[in-house]
């Protein structure tokens, strides 16, 4: 809200509490998150048969065995390819940022 002279007029008692009262649900929000990421984790490693092993949701709470990882690398793998597919439609012509146009040799 800006008064006639440009500046902003100052904000109410009112605004001021919603203003807190919203970043401290946010707040909560955030660490009941990341208390389920830890309790997710802690499960995960105490058992190798988990059901979140070998998923996203795995690798985003913090387990890093190899099924992880590779469902992982998979799925950036795929974001990438999408965003090249996005970026260069088919028929834009040779030679762009994502790989050498054809004939060219890898430099060693």
């Amino acid at each position: 809200m800006e008064r006639a002279d440009g500046r902003r007029r100052p904000k109410t008692a009112g605004e001021i509490d919603e203003q807190v009262r919203r970043r401290r649900r946010k707040a909560r929000a955030r660490d009941a998150q990341r208390r389920c990421r830890e309790r997710r984790l802690t499960a995960m490693e105490r058992d190798p048969a988990h059901p979140a092993h070998g998923t996203v949701t795995g690798y985003n709470s913090g387990c890093r065995c190899e099924r992880c990882r590779t469902c992982w690398a998979e799925k950036v793998g795929r974001a990438r390819k999408a965003a090249y597919r996005a970026a260069h439609p088919p028929g834009a012509g040779p030679g762009t940022p994502w790989r050498r146009p054809p004939g060219r040799k890898k430099a060693e």
